[in-house]
This record gives C-alpha cells, sequence and structure tokens, in this order.
C-alpha cells in the first residue's frame, strides 16, 4: 500500500512538472512598439506578423498614432516607455537619448548606411534606427499632366503657375493640401528654408532673437507664402479639413493633380488604392531656377529601444531581424516601398523612386532643414498659425510676427 502511495506522488509530482514545463513553453514574450507616422501601420504590421510567425514565442504588441509624440510625452511622464518607440532626429534628438538603448555594438549597426546611421547617432551613441529614408516632394498625377499638354513635372515657379491655369481650365482640382495636420506644414515650408543661404538653426536663431525677421529672407516672405496662396487658390473647397487620409483618397480618385506636405511614404497608400496610378515626383518649385527645385533626402525618426526594457533582449533580436534579415531587406522595396535606410536592400523600383534618384543625380539632394530646429515650432506652432493665415482671419504680416515671436519663445529649448 505505502509502495502503491508513494508511486501515486511520484506519478502526481510527474504530471504537475509536465503541466507547468507545457505552461512556460507557451508562454510568450510581449514586446510592446508604439510608433508615429500611421502612414507606415499597414506595412510595419505586416513585419510584425511575418517575425511573429518565425518567433512563435513571441507577441508583438503594436500601435501607432498621428498625435504620438504628445501620447509618448504622457508615457514618459509616467516612467513606463514602450519597449521599442521613435523619436525625432536631428536637434530634438538629444532631448530622448537618455532613454534609448545604445545600439553601436548591435549587428543592425553595420547593417545602417552612413548617412543613415550619422542621423541616427547622438555624439557616439547610435540611438536608433530608420523605418525608412524619407523623400520629400511633390507627387503629381502624370495622366492628368498629360491630359493637360503638361510633359514634365515644373521646376520653377513660373512652370507651376502654368500648371495651375492649364489643370483648372481642364476641371481638375490642382492641389490637395493635407493642411488640416499640423506636421505637414514643416514640409511646405522646408524647401523655402532651404534657400536662406544658411543653416535652418541660424536662420531660426536670427529671427528668434530680432537680429532679423521674416521679411529679411525673401524665401520665407515671399516664396513660401506665394506658394501657400497659390495652393490655397487652386485646391478643393475645405483644404483645412484635409488631412493625410483624404489626400491619399483624393489622388487615388484620380481628380487632383498635386499632392503637397507628403513624400516617399505616400505612394505606397496611394498604390494600395489605385493600383495603376501613374504618379510622377519632384521638388518643390522655389525659385525661377530649375536647379533650385530638390528633392530632399534624409532620416527623420529614429525607431529606439528602451534601455530600461524588461524585455530589451527580445526586442533588440527583432530590431536586428528588422535591418539584417532577407525579409528587412525586401520589405523596404516589396511593402513599405520606400527608399531603404540599410546596406544592400533590394531598391524599390517604383516611379518615386526613380524620378527622385534622377532629380538627386542631377541636382543634389535638398537638405532636411526641418529637423534641424525645435520640434515645438515645426510640429506645433507653425501649423497652428499657419491655419488661422490659410482660414483668411489674419494677413501675411501678421502670421510672419505670430511665426517671429513663436520661434523667440522656442530658441533656447
Amino acid at each position: 500500500m505505502k509502495r502503491k502511495r508513494c508511486l501515486y506522488a511520484l506519478l502526481a509530482l510527474i504530471l504537475a512538472f509536465t503541466a507547468l514545463s507545457g505552461c512556460k513553453a507557451n508562454e510568450q514574450t510581449e514586446i510592446y512598439m508604439f510608433l508615429g507616422s500611421p502612414e507606415f501601420k499597414e506595412p510595419t504590421q505586416a513585419l510584425c506578423d511575418e517575425y511573429m510567425k518565425l518567433n512563435p514565442g513571441v507577441k508583438i504588441v503594436f500601435e501607432t498614432s498621428s498625435d504620438y509624440m504628445s501620447m509618448f510625452q504622457a508615457k514618459i511622464n509616467t516612467g513606463e516607455l514602450p519597449d521599442i518607440f521613435f523619436v525625432p532626429t536631428g536637434l530634438e534628438l538629444k532631448n530622448y537619448e537618455q532613454f534609448c538603448y545604445d545600439l553601436s555594438d548591435q549587428p543592425l549597426a553595420s547593417a545602417l548606411t552612413d548617412s543613415a546611421k550619422a542621423s541616427l547617432s547622438y555624439g557616439d551613441k547610435l540611438c536608433g534606427f530608420a523605418q525608412a529614408c524619407d523623400l520629400f516632394g511633390l507627387i503629381y498625377n502624370m495622366d492628368i499632366l498629360s491630359e493637360c499638354g503638361i510633359t514634365k513635372v515644373p521646376e520653377t515657379n513660373e512652370e507651376m503657375t502654368a500648371l495651375c491655369e492649364a489643370v483648372s481650365a481642364k476641371g481638375y482640382n490642382v492641389f490637395t493640401t493635407g493642411y488640416k495636420e499640423l506636421w505637414v506644414w514643416k514640409h511646405v515650408l522646408q524647401p523655402y528654408l532651404n534657400m536662406t543661404g544658411e543653416p535652418a538653426y541660424d536662420t531660426f536663431s536670427k529671427i528668434g532673437s530680432g537680429e532679423k525677421t521674416m521679411a529679411d529672407y525673401s524665401s520665407l516672405y515671399n516664396d513660401f507664402f506665394n506658394f501657400v496662396d497659390l495652393t490655397l487658390q487652386y485646391s478643393g473647397t475645405k483644404p483645412l479639413e484635409c488631412g493625410f487620409d483624404a489626400e491619399i483618397s483624393e489622388m487615388a480618385a484620380g481628380k487632383t493633380a498635386v499632392m503637397i506636405g507628403q513624400g516617399s511614404w505616400a505612394e505606397g497608400e496611394i498604390l494600395r488604392t489605385a493600383p495603376d496610378f501613374n504618379l510622377g515626383f519632384g521638388g518643390y518649385p522655389v525659385s525661377s531656377n530649375a536647379s533650385d527645385c530638390k528633392v530632399v533626402l534624409g532620416t527623420s525618426q529614429a525607431i529606439c529601444v528602451w534601455k530600461d526594457s524588461k524585455v530589451r533582449q527580445a526586442a533588440l533580436d527583432f530590431a536586428n531581424w528588422w535591418n539584417t534579415s532577407d525579409y528587412g531587406k525586401s520589405w523596404y522595396a516589396d511593402v513599405i516601398i520606400t527608399y531603404p535606410p540599410i546596406k544592400d536592400a533590394k531598391f524599390p523600383t517604383s516611379n518615386l523612386n526613380n524620378d527622385a534618384m534622377k532629380s538627386i543625380d542631377e541636382k543634389g539632394a535638398g537638405r532636411m532643414s526641418c529637423y534641424d530646429i525645435p520640434v515645438a515650432f515645426t510640429d506645433a506652432a507653425l501649423g497652428q498659425v499657419m491655419q488661422v493665415y490659410a482660414a483668411g482671419d489674419i494677413t501675411k504680416d501678421e502670421a510672419c510676427t505670430q511665426l517671429q515671436g513663436k520661434i523667440g519663445e522656442f530658441l533656447n529649448d
């Protein structure tokens, strides 16, 4: 009897151990990834799904938001950050590097292009990797342009005005604006900021200190506002109610000729809705000189691993796979359709990338200058003032006075 009881006890222990082992085997490591760029949500989710399929012991909870920075700041205030998050590059990176794990010794570090690595580093610390290299410019419906007798995208102010007149005469909307989104305005300002003849932060500092005003810079006071006025004149009836999704819909519907404030990230969204869309791409015409019309190239966000994450190694494994695996190397061309920030990656052969590279080869790339000045200005104050101007509630001079005041506020941030 004692022998049976001992046997039963042993069997019970074995069953309990087996059950416990089974539970542990079925446990998943959960990585929480919170990013901005909602325009990349679907392709990034596809990448997460592929990794989870290959690694069933890992669950990636991926979220994105168009109000990312304010939500991320709220998470910082709680002391609990996402395992993977993103922050702006350029001037703003210094404000967040304390939360980032140094990726310098990770396999992905050697996979990044030199230009991407430079944008993603603070001093000697590699703070993150890139979701994409961004190409900033104007997107065109080439079928509409062709119908209007226009054989190439405009490169001068005069050519853009002629396009507006020709397209409007055919009954099409010329522009879809995205002016509802505050962040769109910095992309419109950027090519004109590049025409001041000095680094963007120098211009920002001189205006903020009162040494100069916006009226001292013709590219800002005249050319930028002239372009905004042109877009308002030749856009739909409610440009301030048009956000990114509406821009995609308006372009894909084939009734609008030019998308402003966007870039390479928009191409995939348009083609998912309208696979046969005949897309063209070019820089902003900013003067009477075609050589000034440059496509801007850069890396605007760093995707970072939280240095204090409880699942840091799992997050690092995912980040390295993203940048070094065969799937990751082809993802930029086949899924997200954008210029890759890593070496040996498959290069997208889309119309946008082809047009952009042709322009860059001929004229060089424009600087991603809007990231060289405080994000509090570019992503909020600039758009807030310009929305009031676009609504017709203030004059150009009043808008400039308000912008100069805002620049002064953020000069030392």
